[in-house]
């Protein structure tokens, strides 16, 4: 099979790149520099740009993407980054997989999806008082991934024992 996979160099990134590899699997990673190797394909989430013709050829999409959680302090620009690594990833490859002919499957792992989780839009529009950032924000990626607004994306969630 051919994975396409961001988050490629983080934590449960290069675990999976590893495994899918002595799996023989085809791995494409996702990185935002200039890519060193044809397994590489050069993408700017912040932008939410993907080479299509990379994700048409995919038969799994997956997003590892994000800002690691021990980062302190938690700064009001890190909070926005934190924020930004999860949920712009998860909609340029929400997007892209949408626009696909092909529509492989996407799979997208935040790292803090269990704060979150199906609360819909008010939690979104309106931080409560009282709410973690973290919280905030796994709704804020919840959102993105499970209520797309394009084409007909069916997702699931993905639980990943640690």
């Amino acid at each position: 099979m051919r994975f396409v996979l961001a988050g490629a160099s983080g934590f449960l990134g290069s675990a999976l790149r590893d495994k899918l590899a002595r799996d023989d699997h085809d791995v494409v990673r996702l990185v935002r520099g200039t890519p060193q190797s044809p397994s590489e394909s050069r993408w700017d989430p912040g932008a939410g740009e993907v080479d299509q013709a990379v994700i048409d050829s995919a038969d799994v999409v997956v997003c590892l993407s994000g800002a690691p959680l021990t980062h302190w302090p938690w700064t009001e620009s890190y909070k926005q980054t934190f924020t930004d690594s999860r949920v712009q990833t998860t909609r340029t490859l929400a997007e892209a997989v949408a626009a696909s002919p092909s529509k492989p499957t996407l799979l997208a792992q935040n790292g803090i999806a269990g704060s979150g989780g199906g609360q819909g839009a008010t939690l979104i529009a309106s931080k409560p008082k009282n709410a973690l950032v973290v919280q905030v924000i796994a709704q804020q990626w919840w959102f993105t991934y499970r209520y797309p607004q394009y084409g007909k994306l069916e997702t699931f969630n993905l639980v990943l024992p640690v």
